[in-house]
C-alpha cells in the first residue's frame, strides 16, 4: 500500500463491497477522509504492522477521530478496525457491528460496555461472547468451527425468523425472547441447522459465508453499460458498490450532465430489465407531499352514491409492497426520484426518514397505525438534484446523512470525457467539445454550479454548425441570462457567452477528424 497513489480508491471500493460498515463511517471515508488520505494511510499502516493486535484498536480510533470528530462514531472505528483485522485472519477477527452486538449481549443478560469505553475492550467483550457461543453451539452438535461462524450464527439469531419446521409455540417463544413485535410480513427463514450438520464435511473445506454476503448482491457493471453511457466501467462499479452499501444515492450537478439518464439506465441494467415494474420514476415539485409519495386519503365514491375517502397508496408504498413479496425478495427494485431538491423533503418523507437509515426496523405509519411497515432491503432509491439553482444547499442534514451524494460535473472525473467519447463513437468532429470547454472556461470559476453539461451537444441537431447555433440561441443563452440575472444585462450575456464570442478562436470549417477546407466547401457545414 505504501507508495501506491491509487491505494485510497482501492480501499474505498473494497470496503464498499463488504457492506460491513455503517453509513456514517462510509460517508466519512468517501468524502472527508479522502482529503486526508495520507494521514489515514499512516494510521492503517501502523495498525497493520506486526504483530496484529486488538489492543491497537485504541490507537486507530484516536488517529481517525483526530481527523474527523463529527463523522466518526466509536462503533464505526471498531467496525473499520475489525475489518482490517479480518483481512489478516477472518476466523480470528470477525466483523463488528455496534448495534447488533449490543442487542445480542442484552439478550444474553449481559451489559454492553458503553460507547465511551476503549475500542479494544468493546471488541474483546464481543470476541469473548463469540467464544462462549462457539463452545455452546459445538456442545449442542452444531458445526460452528470458529468466531466467524459464531458471528454468522449471532446474526442469524437476530435477523431471521423461524421456518415452517418450528412449532407455533416454539416460534412464539423464540420471538418473545428476541423481543419481536408480531411481523406484518414473513421474515427470511431461519437456516436449517440440521442440513448444515449433515454437510459438516464440506464445511471443513469451504469457509462459511457471512450473513451479509447472503443478502442480495447487485450485479457488476459491464463494458456494454459503460460504452452505452460513455463512462468508465470502474467508475460505474464504484457507484454500484456505493448503492449496494448505502441503498440510497443522489446524483447531483448542473443541468445537462445526465443525472436522470444515468440513473434510469443504471437502474434498468441492475434490475435486469425483464421486470417491467422493477423501476419506478417520480418527480418531486413544490406541491408534492407525503400523501402523494407514500400514502394518503383521497376522495372516493361509496356504494350508496355518497362521497367518502379511501386510503390511496403512492409510488413508494406500491413499490415496497411489490419488492416485499416472497417471490421477489431476491430481485432488486429501484425508485428514481427526479428533481429531488424541488420538493419539501421533510414534508414528503415524513417518518420515512427513520426507515431510510434503519432498514432493519419497522415503524407504525401515520395513516396506517394498525400495521408496521419496513422498507425492504431489495428496494434501492436513486435521486437526482440540480445544483445550478442553489436549492441543493438547502437540503437538510438529515437527508444528507441518509443518502450518498455522487457529483456529476462537466469538468469532473466522472463525466468529463463523456462528450469526447460520444463524438468519437459517432465519428463527429471535436468542435462541440471545444465549444463546451470554451464556454465553461468563460463562466466564472467561483460559479462552478453554473457550468453547462454535455447532453446539449449529444443530440443529432448538434452535428452541424447551424444546429449548434440554434442550441446556443434558444437553449443556452436563455439559461445563461437567467443565471446572471441581476449581475449582467442581456447584451452583456450575449457579448460574453454568445456563439460567436465563444467560437472566435475556433475555425468552424476545419474539423479535427481530418476534413480539409475543400472537403468542407464541397459537402456543407455538417460536423462529422
Amino acid at each position: 500500500m505504501a507508495g501506491d497513489e491509487a491505494w485510497f480508491d482501492n480501499l474505498r471500493r473494497a470496503v464498499a463491497r463488504t457492506n460491513l460498515l455503517n453509513q456514517y463511517f462510509m460517508m466519512a471515508l468517501i468524502k472527508e477522509y479522502q482529503e486526508q488520505s495520507d494521514a489515514v494511510r499512516s494510521a492503517v499502516l501502523r495498525f497493520w504492522a506486526e504483530p496484529a493486535s486488538v489492543s491497537k484498536l485504541d490507537e486507530l480510533e484516536n488517529s481517525l477521530r483526530a481527523l474527523n470528530k463529527e463523522r466518526l462514531s466509536a462503533g464505526g472505528a471498531i467496525a473499520f478496525g475489525s475489518l482490517l483485522l479480518m483481512s489478516i485472519s477472518p476466523a480470528k477477527y470477525p466483523p463488528f457491528r455496534a448495534r447488533k452486538s449490543a442487542q445480542f449481549l442484552r439478550l444474553l443478560g449481559l451489559k454492553p460496555l458503553p460507547a465511551k469505553a476503549p475500542a479494544s475492550e468493546r471488541y474483546t467483550q464481543f470476541l469473548k461472547v463469540l467464544d462462549d457461543l462457539c463452545a455452546q453451539a459445538q456442545g449442542a452438535g452444531l458445526p460452528i468451527r470458529d468466531r466467524l461462524d459464531a458471528q454468522g450464527l449471532m446474526w442469524t439469531l437476530l435477523s431471521t425468523d423461524p421456518d415452517s419446521s418450528w412449532s407455533s409455540d416454539e416460534a412464539t417463544e423464540f420471538r418473545q425472547w428476541r423481543g419481536d413485535a408480531e411481523p406484518s410480513t414473513p421474515a427470511p427463514a431461519m437456516h436449517d441447522f440440521d442440513a448444515s450438520k449433515e454437510a459438516a464435511t464440506s464445511l471443513n473445506q469451504t469457509p462459511a459465508p457471512l450473513i451479509a454476503e447472503a443478502l442480495l448482491r447487485l450485479k457488476p457493471a459491464s463494458e456494454e453499460l459503460a460504452n452505452e453511457l460513455y463512462l468508465d466501467r470502474e467508475d460505474l462499479q464504484e457507484i454500484i458498490d456505493l448503492l449496494q452499501a448505502r441503498r440510497q444515492i443522489v446524483f447531483y450537478g448542473p443541468p445537462g450532465t445526465g443525472k436522470t439518464y444515468i440513473g434510469k439506465h443504471l437502474a434498468r441494467f441492475l434490475s435486469n430489465s425483464q421486470q417491467p415494474d422493477s423501476v419506478q420514476i417520480v418527480q418531486f415539485h413544490p406541491s408534492y407531499s407525503y400523501e402523494d409519495f407514500f400514502e394518503g386519503f383521497r376522495p372516493a365514491g361509496t356504494t350508496e352514491g355518497q362521497v367518502g375517502f379511501s386510503l390511496h397508496q403512492g409510488p413508494l408504498r406500491r413499490l415496497a409492497a411489490l419488492a416485499s413479496r416472497e417471490e421477489n425478495r431476491n430481485k432488486p427494485y429501484f425508485l428514481l426520484i427526479d428533481e429531488m431538491n424541488r420538493g419539501n423533503l421533510a414534508k414528503v418523507f415524513g417518518e420515512l426518514y427513520f426507515l431510510l437509515e434503519y432498514r432493519d426496523d419497522k415503524i407504525r405509519l401515520q395513516y396506517s397505525p394498525e400495521e408496521e411497515f419496513q422498507l425492504p432491503p431489495n428496494l434501492f432509491i436513486i435521486g437526482t438534484m440540480n445544483s445550478s439553482d442553489r436549492s441543493i444547499a438547502m437540503v437538510d442534514a438529515a437527508i444528507r446523512r441518509r443518502f450518498a451524494f455522487v457529483e456529476l460535473h462537466p469538468q469532473g472525473h466522472l463525466i468529463g470525457n463523456v462528450l469526447p467519447r460520444f463524438l468519437t463513437a459517432k465519428q463527429r468532429s471535436t468542435l462541440a467539445f471545444q465549444m463546451l470547454t470554451a464556454l465553461n472556461d468563460e463562466l466564472d470559476s467561483d460559479q462552478r454550479d453554473l457550468a453547462i453539461g454535455p447532453s446539449y451537444f449529444m443530440r443529432d441537431e448538434a452535428a452541424t454548425v447551424q444546429g449548434l447555433r440554434r442550441i446556443w440561441k434558444y437553449e443556452l443563452l436563455p439559461l445563461l441570462e437567467e443565471y446572471h440575472y441581476g449581475f449582467l444585462n442581456r447584451t452583456e450575456v450575449h457579448n460574453r457567452f454568445g456563439f460567436d464570442a465563444i467560437s472566435s478562436n475556433l475555425d468552424l470549417r476545419l474539423f479535427e477528424t481530418g476534413t480539409t477546407r475543400s472537403d468542407y466547401e464541397e459537402e456543407s457545414d455538417e460536423v462529422r
